[in-house]
Order: structure tokens, then C-alpha cells, then sequence
């Protein structure tokens, strides 16, 4: 049997220091594999499957600033447009109300040919958000990041099903939305605390989409 090299483990972690110490925010390819994830240690596993380790300064609460990303240079930058609808949700100021104004275009797109086609778009848009949020997850280092606002066009999406095509139940939509996805009453934040990477960033703005749903059914109701 082949004994380890600690000449190597001491230079492996002689380079760990390092980085750890510098401002340098370039990852750096380690063969160590550390359990650390924004999520605990027993999902480090989804964040070291692919053969491209890195280690990156990230902030993350709970541990230490460290965590192994993936890379996957063809699907990421798609991942990441789609996350940020596009790169809405890269404006400072207010990223969830611009991505729920984004998500505007392609609800009218979408509704004019029907019910039917408002669902499936938002079945596709919700199944492909959930992959985009969890790359997003990985990428950025954290739990929920501002910068994915897919999830905010899913809900809208949602919120818009059984409401009259009409610019005054889109505005009312909106706002009821954003409340809704500002407020996070129980069950809401408990999606989203619960579930892990993009289960959790998409889950809290479908359910956000679901109550406002509701509420905008009964206001049509009452006022048919």
C-alpha cells in the first residue's frame, strides 16, 4: 500500500492559507475535497459531483467562507440568463419588482392565445426555473440570491391564471403579487427556509403566486 505524501498534504494545505488569506476572489483548483456547503455538511455531496473543484470565498452564514462550485461552462451562462430573466435581476434597486415587470411581456405573450397556453408556459417556465435557481445557487454561494428573479416570474405567472385578460387585473396582479412575496406569511417562509438550492428559491414565489391567485379569483367573482 502506497502511503500519502505529507510533503503534499502540507503544500495542498499551505496553498488552502493562502487563498483563504488574500483578497485574491480567483478560485483556485484544489484536489482536497471539504465539506462545506451554504446548506450544512450533509449536502456538501451535490456541490463536489462534477470533476471541476473550486474553492471560493463566499458569504455564507453558519460556517466557514468556503464552498466547492461546479463549473459547467456551457450550461452556467445559460443557467444564469435564465436565472436572472435575462439580467434584470442584476439591477441594484429593486431586483424582485423589476423581474416581476419582466415577467409582464411574456405573460401577454403567453395569454392572448388562451388559458391553456398561460399554463403550459408557466409548467415549462417553473421546471426550467428550478434548474437555472439551483445553478444559480451554486455559482453566486448562496442560499437565496437577489440577482435570481425567475422565481418572481413564475409566481406572477401563477398569480395571473384565473384573472379576465385585462390591464387592470395585471396591475392588481402585480401588487398583490409583490405583497404576498414581500410579507412571506406562514406557509411561504417555511418553503422557503426548508427546502434546499432552487426547490427553495422557486417554491416561496409559487406559493406567493397561489395565495395571490386566490385572492384575485374571489375579486373577480365579486365583481362578475
Amino acid at each position: 500500500m502506497t502511503r500519502p505524501d505529507p510533503d503534499g498534504f502540507e503544500h495542498d494545505f499551505d496553498r488552502l492559507a493562502e487563498f483563504l488569506t488574500s483578497k485574491d476572489l480567483t478560485p483556485l483548483p484544489i484536489s482536497l475535497i471539504l465539506p462545506a456547503s451554504p446548506f450544512g455538511t450533509k449536502n456538501a455531496d451535490r456541490w463536489t459531483t462534477s470533476s471541476a473543484h473550486h474553492l471560493v470565498r463566499t458569504p455564507f452564514t453558519g460556517g466557514r467562507k468556503i464552498a466547492f462550485k461546479t463549473a459547467n461552462q456551457y450550461t452556467d451562462p445559460l443557467a444564469m440568463f435564465l436565472a436572472t430573466w435575462g439580467g434584470t435581476g442584476r439591477i441594484l434597486w429593486a431586483p424582485g419588482t423589476i423581474g416581476i415587470l419582466g415577467a409582464v411581456p411574456l405573460y401577454l405573450l403567453l395569454r392572448q392565445h388562451g388559458e391553456k397556453s398561460l399554463l403550459v408556459g408557466l409548467l415549462v417556465l417553473t421546471i426550467l426555473g428550478i434548474w437555472a435557481a439551483h445553478a444559480a445557487v451554486r455559482i453566486l454561494g448562496q442560499a437565496a440570491p437577489s440577482e435570481v428573479v425567475v422565481d418572481e416570474v413564475a409566481g406572477f405567472l401563477l398569480a395571473m391564471l384565473w384573472v379576465p385578460f385585462d390591464w387592470f387585473w395585471v396591475v392588481l396582479g402585480f401588487v398583490c403579487f409583490r405583497l404576498f412575496d414581500r410579507v412571506k406569511p406562514w406557509p411561504i417562509v417555511w418553503l422557503e427556509q426548508r427546502l434546499p438550492g432552487g426547490w427553495g428559491v422557486m417554491a416561496d414565489d409559487l406559493a406567493a403566486g397561489i395565495c395571490s391567485a386566490f385572492v384575485l379569483k374571489i375579486l373577480v367573482d365579486l365583481t362578475a
